[in-house]
């Protein structure tokens, strides 16, 4: 799996922010105590699997003062582009969870629900949660 980009909305220290990983061979997540650093990486653990190693619950995710958020990582796995995004906290838009394939800027083919995108992302990037967390 190679991440090409991640937009985050509501998401912790991230109000509305988006990452391009695309112009990248190898990305560095560096700066001071306190910065979003591990915010980043949570986004892409969030984005993939629907949780954080310490998630307690979304409304700790929840940029203070945002009534819901959304996280979406768009990456490339078996040679296709894919775009899972999640969407937490009341008044989120539906669907809260699902996976997109992209053709370009076309969805060609989707996934949606919980259980349904969890296997799909799992089966696409052939590693767990558990294996997740423990590498990064």
């Amino acid at each position: 799996m190679r991440p090409l980009s991640l937009r985050l909305i509501g998401f912790r220290s991230y109000a509305d922010a988006t990452i391009d990983f695309r112009h990248h061979r190898l990305v560095v997540i560096s700066g001071d105590t306190g910065a979003g650093k591990t915010s980043i990486l949570d986004g892409v653990s969030f984005a993939l699997f629907g949780r954080t190693p310490e998630l307690g619950g979304s409304k700790e995710l929840l940029t203070l003062g945002a009534t819901h958020g959304e996280v979406a990582l768009t990456f490339v796995a078996g040679g296709r582009t894919w775009r899972v995004t999640r969407r937490y906290g009341r008044g989120a838009p539906e669907p809260a969870h699902l996976l997109e394939q992209l053709e370009g800027d076309e969805v060609v083919d989707r996934a949606i629900g919980a259980t349904t995108v969890n296997e799909h992302v799992i089966e696409l990037i052939g590693i767990t949660f558990q294996a997740f967390t423990s590498a990064v």
